[in-house]
């Protein structure tokens, strides 16, 4: 899954400059035409693991050959699919990304929040990732949609908004509540994006204002030198006090946790400060 999410990104840095790797430098059309081609040969690989028959629980979820169930964040991947359909006019890629959204009711809550898996992990914080992915997907190709799955999706989009605003624990850089430290910084950049862009899809200000907020508080969290976001997870007691980086990275030395060296992500969004 991630992969295709790489590709995407390799994709958008096809439209703007020249991008060097080592030694090549590639042209816009040469690095989008090799990010196109790459992305549609994941993508019809994934579109082999769609079930379809076996069970109405199935239907339109993509079986994880690895873990042997179907992972509630595969909704990200309808932005690919409607990318395709409107790339290729290849009717398929449409047809799958409804299906996908339809089992995505099945990790669907009343709240407006997608879980992450279905009896595996209930947590919900991720709905700002799926709710950028079926944003860009209705606002870039929702004209293939029909009026009813359009309205429906974009019915969803409002609710998982009005979901982020009542949840700034998952989202916020400020403590507040209950909270007992700041949430992973990451989800913190994406809500700025993900509200600014609801809050122009349905005119809502509340929304933008705090997108606004959360980007504002961002800065606090950016280096002095180079202007790298960090914040992916809570402070450790390791050296010089770093923020700890992903679980996947965390060590452990003589039966202690170990800090490596700094982790940061890059924030890309522009959201006015100000």
């Amino acid at each position: 899954m991630r992969n295709i999410f790489f590709v995407a990104f390799v994709f958008a840095l096809s439209f703007s400059g020249r991008v060097c790797a080592g030694n090549p430098v590639y042209s816009d059309k040469s690095l989008r035409n090799d990010a196109e081609k790459l992305l549609m040969e994941w993508v019809d690989t994934l579109l082999t693991y769609q079930c379809e028959g076996l069970h109405p629980a199935l239907d339109g979820g993509f079986l994880c050959p690895a873990c042997a169930r179907i992972h509630g964040r595969i909704g990200d991947t309808v932005l690919p699919l409607m990318y395709l359909a409107h790339k290729t006019g290849d009717d398929k890629y449409l047809l799958a990304a409804k299906k996908l959204m339809k089992w995505m009711e099945n990790v669907h809550r009343p709240d407006g929040s997608w879980m992450n898996d279905v009896h595996v992990s209930d947590w919900s914080g991720t709905t700002v990732f799926a709710a950028i992915a079926l944003y860009e997907a209705v606002h870039y190709h929702g004209h293939l949609l029909d009026d009813s799955t359009c309205n429906h999706w974009k019915k969803q989009l409002l609710e998982a908004g009005e979901f982020m605003m009542k949840n700034p624990q998952m989202y916020s850089r400020r403590m507040q509540g209950n909270m007992k430290r700041l949430n992973n910084v990451n989800y913190s950049a994406s809500v700025t994006y993900a509200l600014q862009a609801l809050g122009e899809m349905f005119n809502r200000p509340d929304f933008k204002e705090e997108a606004r907020i959360v980007a504002s508080d961002l800065k606090n969290f950016f280096t002095v030198n180079d202007f790298f976001l960090y914040g992916e997870g809570d402070v450790c007691d390791g050296e010089r006090g770093r923020w700890e980086p992903d679980w996947h990275f965390r060590q452990q030395k003589s039966g202690q946790q170990h800090c490596p060296s700094s982790y940061y992500k890059t924030f890309e969004r522009n959201i006015p400060f100000k």
